[in-house]
């Protein structure tokens, strides 16, 4: 599990959309959340699961009660989320064909342009 790294300035950077919050944010937790994707869905989707997350907790960072529950087991709630939509079918995946043969962590860029998008 990825050790916490949110204090009460590093959650004020992510509301107000800071990009090195946001960089820092996907170096630290991307790769345990890939891990769970993985677990999860095919491979070939799981990138694009990856920044769906990513995008989705842009999205409601807002939401986020750290008088409650753990920073990460609210981006992990969002992980199966988007897991759970992916194997439905019902989260606009775009390009299925144009993943990646073998999982790889994406980049952050990819996910940069999903959200400012």
């Amino acid at each position: 599990m990825a050790t916490e790294i949110i204090t009460p300035q590093f959650l004020r950077d992510l509301t107000t959309h800071q990009l090195m919050a946001w960089e820092e944010l996907y170096d630290h937790y991307a790769p345990c959340l890939y891990g769970v994707i993985l677990r999860s869905v095919p491979a070939e989707i799981a990138a694009s699961v990856l920044k769906d997350t990513f995008i989705a907790v842009y999205d409601h960072i807002h939401e986020y009660q750290a008088d409650g529950e753990r920073f990460f087991t609210w981006m992990y709630k969002l992980t199966l989320c988007s897991c759970a939509l992916a194997k439905n079918g019902t989260n606009g995946i775009a390009n299925l064909s144009s993943s990646p043969s073998s999982p790889s962590l994406p980049s952050l860029p990819a996910f940069s342009q999903m959200a400012n998008g």
